[in-house]
């Protein structure tokens, strides 16, 4: 999965900052396509970058209207080991970069993220069709103690602080040049040792692709859609009190083009956002994109 860490990270105005009240990155999660429906094993390299409008919820109705705009990137090693015809490892580890910018002020945060390792079993193995189901955890290898502005802000970290159950299933059909593929992750997240609990999230996607050939190249055009969601935050475990404006929805066209040759993939989508539901309204998702270049290992 490209990234199925759950990264909240956000900032606000002077007045609401420990409120952490609107945020840019919900809806983030997203999967690996028909990648692994290939036999061999494969290491790669992923940029994501995807940018939002803000608007911070008033206080009082005098109150100067507070917009923003974030901009969060990552870029991730990963990789996936096929122990066994019908067993593959794979491991994911993030480094963020976040430039959120307000009426208020400029911030920036950058540091490694939450890794990921997933275990996948292909449940049936035919020529035309392959279905993947999967299990893993996330390991709260990022940082979780950054302090702004004198506080520590649960919403604006690269880590999580959390143990996450990770759970994934991927469909794939082809016959002849043509396919679909059917891919769905979920997140199942922990309280961490501040008693924060960020929102359980889930994503689906469903692709359609066509496979053509020229010369030594091989072009892979797609386009699908892409639901993700993210249930609320809880702020504090012991109360199960949830964070207000936390929580997202976003439905979203994905348009994408592979290009392989050789042992080499490049790998590039945006997704165009069709109706979205971020932080009650406040938040708007812009640009949304991801390159990747694989490396494919023969067994």
């Amino acid at each position: 999965m490209r990234n199925i860490t759950t990264m909240m990270l956000c900032i606000v105005g002077v007045v609401n900052v420990l409120a952490c009240d609107v945020c840019g990155s919900g809806g983030a999660m997203s999967g690996i396509g028909f990648l692994p429906n290939s036999d061999f094993h494969f290491v790669g390299l992923s940029y994501r970058a995807r940018t939002f409008a803000t608007e911070h919820p008033k206080l009082f109705s005098s109150e100067a209207t507070v917009t923003g705009t974030n901009t969060f990137q990552t870029a991730e090693l990963f990789g996936r080991y096929a122990a066994t015809d019908r067993i593959q490892i794979m491991a994911f580890m993030p480094l963020h970069s976040r430039n959120i910018t307000d009426t208020e002020n400029t911030y920036q945060i950058h540091g490694i993220g939450d890794a990921s390792l997933m275990a996948n079993y292909l449940l049936i193995k035919k020529t035309t069709l392959r279905w993947f189901v999967g299990s893993g955890i996330k390991l709260p290898t990022g940082d979780y103690d950054v302090v702004t502005n004198g506080q520590l802000v649960p919403n604006l970290q690269t880590g999580t602080g959390s143990y996450d159950a990770l759970f994934t299933s991927n469909f794939t059909y082809v016959k002849n040049t043509y396919g679909i593929n059917a891919e769905g992750n979920y997140t199942l997240t922990t309280g961490n040792d501040r008693n924060y609990k960020y929102g359980n999230q889930l994503d689906a996607t469903l692709t359609g692709f066509y496979k053509w050939k020229k010369g030594k190249q091989m072009y892979v055009p797609q386009i699908g859609v892409n639901y993700a969601n993210t249930t609320k935050d809880i702020v504090n475990t012991k109360y199960n009190t949830q964070e207000q404006f936390s929580g997202a929805s976003l439905l979203s066209l994905p348009l994408g083009l592979d290009i392989y040759r050789g042992n080499l993939g490049l790998r590039m989508n945006y997704k165009i956002p069709l109706a979205s539901n971020l932080s009650q309204g406040y938040v708007t998702p812009k640009v949304n994109c991801q390159a990747q270049i694989v490396y494919i290992i023969n067994k």
